[in-house]
């Protein structure tokens, strides 16, 4: 067996030669045994590290819009950054791994307990006309990721779209609320009261998506809500 997997490896290495797999951050080639994102990569990405005080930047945004338990991001969306170059990865390019290690990194480096009591997770939908486009719905991907590591079920179909919206990405904070505050839906049945629920984005903007999904699940019974995403553009950016 031993032999077999040094056999594979010689392999491996000599396709990287003629077809490198390249680092989703910065582009540079993997060294072997790196995972989507190099080392330097992993340790240099912008966290916030204040996660889990009390009134964070994420909570700051949302308080007073939504009723929510915890709200918290774990890395700080710039334009131009790697994080954004990331982000643009899993959503354009066909990388749905990336959701599902950084789901795993969540879960790593946040290690907030209230997580692991919680009943299940909800991603946020796309629409099935945008997610048949993209092959896969990428904030799926990330709850995925939490969901394996946590040992919770994931409600994928829990909340859906009602009808196609276009691309948030140049609205401003009044546009992307009009653009979405009636256009998602939920399952019926599938919320039990006293439930604790993890809702998962991929990237927290102005956080008029967030709202309205937190909203209409609020709507439906007495829940405990944990908001989650994979960046955040702070508001001190």
């Amino acid at each position: 067996m031993k032999n077999k997997s040094s056999i594979l490896d010689v392999f491996d290495d000599f396709l990287s030669l003629f077809y490198p797999i390249n680092c989703s951050c910065c582009d540079e080639p993997l060294y072997k045994h790196e995972k989507l994102i190099c080392n330097l990569c992993y340790v240099s990405l912008p966290r916030f590290s204040n996660a889990l005080n009390s009134k964070n930047e994420l909570e700051k945004m949302l308080d007073g819009r939504v009723k929510f338990n915890r709200a918290f991001s774990l890395l700080n969306y710039q334009k131009g950054s790697k994080v954004q170059h990331l982000l643009h990865q899993l959503k354009y390019n066909n990388q749905p791994k990336i959701g599902i290690l950084i789901g795993e990194w969540i879960v790593d480096e946040i290690n907030y307990s209230d997580l692991k009591n919680s009943d299940f997770i909800i991603p946020i939908p796309l629409h099935p006309k945008k997610e048949k486009k993209r092959g896969y719905n990428q904030s799926l991907k990330i709850a995925e990721g939490l969901g394996n590591k946590l040992g919770i079920r994931v409600e994928k179909n829990a909340l859906f779209r009602k009808v196609f919206t276009n691309t948030q990405t140049k609205k401003g904070k009044n546009e992307r609320w009009e653009n979405v505050k009636e256009v998602f839906g939920i399952t019926p049945d599938i919320l039990k009261p006293n439930s604790k629920i993890i809702l998962v984005d991929d990237v927290i903007t102005t956080g008029s998506t967030i709202e309205a999904c937190a909203k209409i699940i609020n709507e439906q019974a007495s829940i405990e809500l944990i908001i989650v995403s994979l960046a955040f553009a702070s508001l001190s950016n």
